[in-house]
Order: structure tokens, then C-alpha cells, then sequence
């Protein structure tokens, strides 16, 4: 009898152990060159994840989660991508494609294609931190790729609870022969807010974890040369929220978040293959699309959008000929520009990962 109530007792203490030690994500917890992650996607409207739910000994429970489609990453090293990016990228490095296009540039850029765009990584020493250092893609055909002037840190190693808040910058200039040139600039800020156990229809038994939050302040900049100079800033507000586990180099879950509205934009889970789901490709960060207006010229002021239906909470933005921005309209497709001076004026609509833009003519 004593020693099944010392087994009794034993189990109990490792389950308290179990539930109640903060892991420690390293280095080794990151994807590598060679990886293929699979992950499934999940409708983040009908997802039931409470992102607020943060703090100590936690025990996130998304066993119900309802897949919707999968796809997989597949790493490589810039050589193996096109042999050309390794005339610029470091040998070290190693990425995945995260669209096969972007779409609606060519309206901004006549006869502009921006195909399989990749993201490129590698690991740092002193301090140890995993970073986004390169970008490529194929632009109008061309390989063209351009190394980060000022690295993406995404991690700071090691990465545990507690965990000081890590702030970092970074930057990208990509330049496209004899029509402009795609920007991308930011600040991170990153630390552990929680951590314990979660299951996942991946993770049926409960598995130890931390979780990991990222602000993330970006902003794009489409930048034209021709047929005239100007630039189209997109600016995006978002919060990560990943949990991490040890071994597996994909987050158990991974959030996104407007920062502005809170919508769940994008809800991932690590998976693997589930018969009858559709695999899809990657798809890109942003949707561009042009949009119609009128009157067109502008003769009384007013002047009506056409707002794609489901851009419910989106922001017009109004510039100048010379890329000033004048004002701004919150969930106004219907604007009264007669304050403004006769002249050309550009329309950047934003709702979330949506952008739509136009132009007109005040009279």
C-alpha cells in the first residue's frame, strides 16, 4: 500500500513540475533550412481564441478548433531558390515563399509583375536572435533580391517567462529598374507575456509552452518613377501572438491581430495532413485593388467610392499631387473635398490587409 501511494504521490508532483516550469525557447526551437512545416488555417471570426488570455501557469485549451485549408513551408537557401540570389544573399541564409504574387501592382506600375516572393532568415550570435534578412522575388520576370539595411530581429534568445521587452527596427529597399522601387520599414516590439500548457487538434495532450507578443508597426511604400513621381505609404498596425514549444520549429498556434479594430486576421496552427482539406499556396500580406470614383472630375466637391463590400471598418486617405497627405475620412465612402484647391488628388483606401486606390481631378 505505501508504495502505491508513493507512485501516487510521485505522479502527482511531475504533474505539478510539468504544469508549473516556464519552458525555454532557443535557437534549436526555430525552423532551419530543409524544413517543410505544415499548418493548417482557421476562420479567426468563429476561432473562440481569446487573445487577452495571458499571464502564468496557463492552460489554453483550442482542441475544437475547425480547419479550414492547409499549406506548408517549405525552407531553402537562397542558391537553391535562384542561383542569382546568392550573388547578394548570404549562403546562410534560408527562407520560404510567402505569396506566389502580389497582386494589383501592375495597375500602378503598367505591366509590372511581382511573382514567387520570398522572405529570407538566418540566426544570429551576441546577442543570439532569429532575423528576416533578405527579400527576393521575381519583378517583371527578373530575379531580383535585396538584402535587409536594417534586419528584422523577431527573436531575442533565450526566449522565457519573464522576458524584458525587446524593441528593434528594421528595414528594406527594394529597387525595381526604371519604374521605382518597394520599401518596407518598422519597429518591432516583442517579450513573453504568459506561459503553460495548450492543445490543438495537432497537440491533443496538453504540451508546455510560452507565449510570445509582438507589436509590429510597418509601413510599405510603393514608390513610383514613372510615368510620374510618387509614393503610395501603406501603413499596418498588427500584434503576434505565437505559443511555442519546444521541438517543433512551427508556433503551436499563431495570431494575428488589427491593432486598430482587434479583428483576428489570421489564425495557423501546426499540423499535419488531413484528408479533405484544401492545400493551398502561400498568399500575400496585402491585396491591392483599384477602385472606382465619381464624379470624375470632381465639380461640386463631393465625390463618391466605390468600397468593396466587407471593408467595414477602413480609412480614406487623401494626397496631393506631390504625395502630401492632406486628410483622412473614417468609414466614408461619400467625401466632401471642397475645401481643396482645383488640382489632382490620390485616394488610398485601407481596411485591415486590403488596399484600394484611385485618383481624380477637382475642378
Amino acid at each position: 500500500m505505501k508504495k502505491v501511494l508513493l507512485s501516487i504521490a510521485t505522479l502527482v508532483l511531475a504533474n505539478i513540475a510539468f504544469a508549473q516550469t516556464p519552458i525555454t525557447i532557443t535557437a534549436g526551437d526555430v525552423p532551419v533550412s530543409g524544413d517543410t512545416l505544415r499548418y493548417s488555417t482557421v476562420l479567426g471570426l468563429t476561432s473562440g481564441i481569446n487573445v487577452n488570455d495571458s499571464g502564468t501557469n496557463k492552460a489554453w485549451v483550442y482542441d475544437t478548433l475547425k480547419p479550414l485549408a492547409q499549406t506548408v513551408d517549405n525552407y531553402q537557401s537562397a542558391t537553391a531558390v535562384n542561383f542569382t540570389y546568392g550573388l547578394t544573399i548570404s549562403a546562410t541564409a534560408y527562407g520560404y515563399k510567402i505569396a506566389d504574387s502580389i497582386p494589383g501592382l501592375g495597375s500602378l506600375m503598367p505591366g509590372l509583375t511581382i511573382k514567387n516572393v520570398y522572405t529570407f532568415f538566418n540566426k544570429r550570435t551576441t546577442p543570439g536572435r532569429f532575423v528576416a534578412e533578405a527579400f527576393a522575388a521575381l519583378i517583371g520576370g527578373a530575379p531580383i533580391p535585396a538584402n535587409y539595411s536594417d534586419e528584422d530581429e523577431i527573436y531575442f534568445f533565450p526566449l522565457t517567462y519573464p522576458h524584458a521587452t525587446d524593441s528593434s527596427t528594421f528595414a528594406v529597399n527594394v529597387s525595381i529598374p526604371t519604374l521605382g522601387s518597394l520599401k518596407r520599414a518598422g519597429y518591432r516590439k516583442t517579450w513573453v507575456d504568459g506561459w503553460g500548457t495548450i492543445k490543438t487538434p495537432y497537440y491533443t495532450t496538453a504540451v508546455r509552452c510560452i507565449r510570445v507578443r509582438s507589436e509590429i508597426h510597418e509601413v510599405d511604400t510603393i514608390h513610383i518613377t514613372t510615368p510620374i513621381t510618387f509614393n503610395y505609404p501603406i501603413v499596418m498596425d498588427t500584434v503576434e501572438y505565437k505559443w511555442l514549444v519546444n521541438g517543433d520549429h512551427y508556433p503551436a498556434l499563431w495570431v494575428t491581430q488589427s491593432k486598430h479594430t482587434a479583428q483576428l486576421t489570421s489564425v495557423t496552427y501546426r499540423d499535419s495532413i488531413r484528408h479533405g482539406l484544401v492545400n493551398v499556396s502561400n498568399t500575400p500580406k496585402l491585396t491591392i485593388q483599384e477602385i472606382k470614383a465619381y464624379p470624375n472630375p470632381i465639380t461640386n466637391g463631393l465625390v463618391t467610392i466605390d468600397v468593396p463590400a466587407g471593408w467595414n471598418n477602413f480609412t480614406v486617405y487623401v494626397y496631393d499631387a506631390v504625395s502630401r497627405m492632406i486628410t483622412t475620412f473614417a468609414n466614408k465612402n461619400e467625401l466632401n473635398i471642397a475645401a481643396l484647391a482645383p488640382g489632382k488628388y490620390y485616394l488610398l483606401v485601407k481596411s485591415g490587409d486590403n488596399i484600394g486606390y484611385t485618383q481624380v481631378i477637382k475642378q
